[in-house]
């Protein structure tokens, strides 16, 4: 069973979202996740960066909120890193 499939048979309420993005290469949804948690990590007063984890920070500072989400730009890093 691909991908699709499985969604479609386990939660096919998601499938307008998984279509948009997979088979139509639509950047929305990483879009509005970005801005809701790039706005949930102001509200809460911590940084917040993208598919960044090369941070060197002291381990008493407050956590750093990273968003490993974008899909396209992980599969982009993971070929380089090959």
């Amino acid at each position: 069973m691909d991908i699709l499939g499985y969604i479609k048979e386990k939660y096919p309420h998601l499938i307008p979202i998984y279509e948009e993005i997979y088979l139509h290469g639509s950047r929305l949804y990483w879009e509005k996740l970005n801005k809701e948690m790039s706005s949930y990590a102001e509200t809460v007063g911590l940084p917040y960066v993208r598919n960044d984890d090369s941070m060197q920070r002291v381990f008493d500072e407050p956590p750093v909120i990273v968003n490993f989400f974008y899909y396209e730009e992980i599969k982009k890093s993971a070929k380089k890193a090959k």
